[in-house]
């Protein structure tokens, strides 16, 4: 009987055997292939605070799948094996999406005008993870708020900007290479010869009179009074204008017009009359005029295209030169401030005319950029931008700031106009458009 039992019981644990699964005893394989290697880590388009990586995703084994995760990482040093650790781990990194797309992440919180190295290591669910990415580098740009303005995204006629004036809060005019551009709040308005009756498309001096007209001087096509409805222009063969190159207009405070020519002198208009000054009838220095402006004391002042300038008191001219401390080289502007102190352009570097003493800043004595000054702006904090053709340099007093298209938004290096609204914005032309900043 015994025996009996033991036979029945082998033969139901021989059954029980054979009716187990092989799969119970089968365990999963390890995945050991990591993903594939980022070959192609970019770092693009860098704020003040930031910078922006881009690369393709790889996969979860090699470029197969989607990998579970990444490690940014940056340093003020160039990244390696050796120093990976060291470097900095971005926070709340990107997901990784399937191997071949393109991956973009933003890096925040960083600091202005520095070098930042980056690179990144993929991982999957093991995880695996992958070698180091190849090291990309950028540097934040200089602190600040820019608003730019050019021909292809906006009414600009042209993106070369010559000259502006900014008579009110909301009114802006510049004056373009194609034209005569008239920004009131964020509406445009373009005046040329395709859409108006103005003189000629190539804008180079603007002023607003008392009336509100404003008068537009052109490289070679002459001058345009524009009252807001209609043209009148003037030139050599309607008035009497002996050339058409105008060069500079401004307002005396009883309302006369005074204008700046490129080969015939200078001219006041007072109404109907035109009153001509030249080396012919008078002590002008030169008939080659670059740039005109009134000082806080009524005295008007000359710039002249070949070197020096003229201080005219309605009675006689008193010249300037290199021998009084001044520049022998052409006046691109002058600016007068309101405490008496005038700011002169020239292509010898900035003169500042202050209590019968010059001082001139040039790229001997200071950072400025360059030495050929196109103009010349004081903002509300009394800081002094210089407009050069290799970028616009910024002086406060002690400390030099010169933006570029490397460290900042500044559409192009090469800057010819400035102005100073009433809201404190620097408004800048350049050769590639119009640019708003403020700090």
């Amino acid at each position: 009987m015994l025996r009996r039992f033991f036979a029945v019981a082998f033969c139901l644990g021989a059954i029980l055997m054979c009716g187990c699964s092989d799969d119970d005893n089968i365990t999963e394989p390890v995945d050991g292939i990591a993903p594939a290697l980022i070959t192609d880590l970019a770092a693009i388009t860098p704020s003040a605070t930031s910078i922006t990586l881009t690369w393709t995703a790889p996969g979860d084994d090699g470029t197969i799948g989607k990998a579970r995760q990444y490690d940014i990482r940056y340093s003020l040093t160039s990244i390696s094996e050796s120093n990976w650790d060291a470097a900095t781990p971005v926070s709340n990194p990107l997901t990784p999406t399937v191997g071949g797309e393109t991956e973009t992440f933003e890096v925040t919180g960083l600091s202005p005008t520095t070098t930042y190295y980056f690179a990144v290591r993929t991982g999957d669910e093991v995880p695996n993870w992958s070698g180091l990415s190849n090291v990309a580098s950028a540097t934040t740009l200089l602190t600040g708020n820019w608003t730019i303005y050019d021909a292809a995204g906006s009414d600009l006629p042209s993106d070369t900007v010559n000259c502006m004036v900014l008579p009110s809060l909301d009114d802006r005019l510049f004056g373009t290479a194609s034209g005569l551009a008239w920004l009131v709040g964020s509406d445009w308005t373009v005046y040329n010869a395709a859409s108006s009756d103005i003189a000629g498309d190539d804008i180079t001096a603007l002023a607003v009179d008392s009336s509100g007209n404003v008068w537009i001087g052109t490289r070679t096509d002459g001058l345009s009074c524009f009252d807001g409805t209609a043209f009148t222009n003037y030139s050599d063969t309607n008035s009497a204008l002996a050339c058409n190159a105008i060069r500079g207009i401004t307002v005396s405070a009883t309302g006369d017009i005074w204008v700046g020519t490129g080969n015939c002198g200078l001219y006041r208009i007072q109404g109907d009359i035109w009153t001509p000054f030249n080396v012919g009838n008078s002590d002008m220095h030169a008939d080659v005029v670059r740039s005109v402006a009134f000082d806080a004391d009524g005295n008007l002042w000359i710039g002249y295209s070949l070197g020096g300038a003229d201080r005219f008191d309605g009675s006689s001219f008193e010249h300037f030169d290199a021998s009084d401390g001044f520049t022998s080289l052409g006046v691109t502007s002058i600016l007068p401030l309101s405490e008496g102190d005038i700011w002169f352009g020239t292509e010898n570097g900035a003169f500042l005319y202050s209590n019968g003493d010059w001082q001139s800043l040039n790229t001997s004595n200071s950072d400025l950029a360059a030495n050929l000054v196109l103009a010349v702006a004081v903002d509300s904090s009394g800081d002094r931008w210089f407009a050069t053709p290799s970028g616009l340099s910024r002086f406060n007093g002690t400390d030099w700031t010169t933006y570029t298209t490397g460290n900042s938004l500044l559409p192009d290096d090469a800057v010819k106009a400035l102005g100073v609204d009433a809201f404190g914005n620097l408004w800048i032309g350049t050769e590639d458009g119009l640019a708003v900043f403020n700090d």
